[in-house]
């Protein structure tokens, strides 16, 4: 009797324990874009170009979008964004009702895919995006065991080096608010030009504005119209 209470215990604790994702792919806003205004003086677009794989959406002139300063797919996926995924304890929910629960993990390796070329961009110098880390706020919630919004925000930097091999960060945030997603940054940083530009302090203005929808979170109105219809079912159930 021992052992069979203990293989019984196991298994409830692992299925407390049992972990589930959900996927971030999203469907962008093809107005959505990444600019710089100094340095480099341009800008990406992602319905730019003829919107197709390979097709030229980057080195736009800021000021001028007529204009090209050189050729580059930096959204090889269009609108099609992979992103990656977020991790919660399917255990801890019972599958009735409204229900709401930690984010225990995030993935956005996707985003490297998503956004390429970054390198060419900023002249050969590395460049990147980079994430911040989860809180308590960051949650997962479900109406009767289904996925009915995402409620998270972390921390969210573009990087790279300036003539002086320095590390130059521009700050700000990744969200998901329902399943509207974002990641947003308009920050302004010195930007050492290097020997070739004179050495000259400058500051350097660089926005992040991409905005979509999670493919796998449903639209709140539906969301709403279906928990509606459910409890009129319930009431006619009820009275009849």
């Amino acid at each position: 009797m021992k052992t069979v209470i203990t293989i019984v215990s196991a298994v409830a604790l692992a299925s407390v324990a049992q972990g589930a994702s959900l996927s971030l792919a999203s469907t962008m806003d093809g107005n959505s874009s990444l600019s710089e205004n100094l340095i480099t003086g341009s800008l990406a677009q992602i319905n730019f170009g003829s919107g197709g794989q390979g097709d030229d959406d980057g080195f736009y002139d800021v000021t001028n979008t007529a204009n090209q300063f050189g050729r580059s797919d930096i959204f090889p996926n269009e609108t099609a964004f992979t992103v990656g995924s977020i991790d919660y304890s399917e255990g801890a929910l019972t599958g009735s009702g409204t229900e709401t629960i930690a984010i225990t993990g995030i993935d956005l390796s996707g985003i490297t895919s998503d956004i390429s070329n970054l390198g060419d961009w900023w002249f050969g110098a590395p460049a990147f995006f980079s994430f911040g880390t989860l809180d308590a706020s960051d949650t997962i919630s479900f109406i009767d065991g289904a996925v009915s919004s995402v409620g998270l925000s972390i921390d969210a930097a573009f990087n790279t080096v300036d003539g002086q091999s320095n590390l130059v960060t521009w700050n700000g945030t990744f969200s998901v608010s329902g399943n509207d997603i974002s990641l947003s940054i308009t920050d302004t940083q010195i930007f050492n030009t290097g020997p070739f530009g004179g050495n000259n302090d400058v500051p350097s203005t660089f926005t992040a504005d991409l905005r979509g929808t999670v493919n796998a979170i449903p639209e709140p109105t539906s969301t709403l119209m279906c928990s509606l219809g459910l409890g009129m079912f319930v009431l006619r159930r009820k009275r009849s």
